[in-house]
């Protein structure tokens, strides 16, 4: 699948209403799904192949407690860190963002962990070695 491409130049940043994506005006033509979270569906394409799959969250107390840990701790970081204009404000939306991991792309001849400046690496860090971070993930691939 390949998203429509709009008519952007090249590092243009567009932020899409409800209204630009969906419904009898939208360009796009894309129907709105509701969904009640309370189960798991697959989005599939015209040759039944999965392109997207809703995933009820678990009904849990440890949930529950992972999701407030990992909120207070992503707002404790985000202070920490330093951003520059490019992580504020990017093609996925206009909120901070550091990425980390490894990575193939951008040119890259071999996959290559992402590095940072010592600040952001050491929140990074912190983050990523989170019991909550850790739990999400693991749902998330699981």
């Amino acid at each position: 699948y390949v998203g429509k491409r709009s008519e952007c130049q090249e590092g243009d940043s567009v932020a899409w209403s409800l209204e630009d994506m969906v419904g009898p005006n939208s360009k796009f033509k894309f129907s709105l799904f509701k969904w009640d979270a309370d189960s798991t569906i697959p989005l599939v394409d015209s040759e039944e192949r999965t392109f997207v799959l809703l995933v009820a969250p678990p009904k849990s107390s440890t949930f529950q407690r992972c999701i407030k840990a990992a909120t207070d701790l992503l707002a404790k970081c985000r202070r920490k860190c330093r951003f520059t204009r490019k992580q504020r404000n990017h093609r996925r939306g206009d909120f901070a963002a550091l990425s980390t991991g490894i990575v193939h792309s951008n040119g890259t001849t071999h996959p290559i962990n992402l590095g940072h400046n010592g600040t952001n690496q050491k929140v990074l860090d912190e983050l990523t070695a989170h019991w909550s971070i850790k739990w999400l993930v693991g749902f998330t691939t699981g």
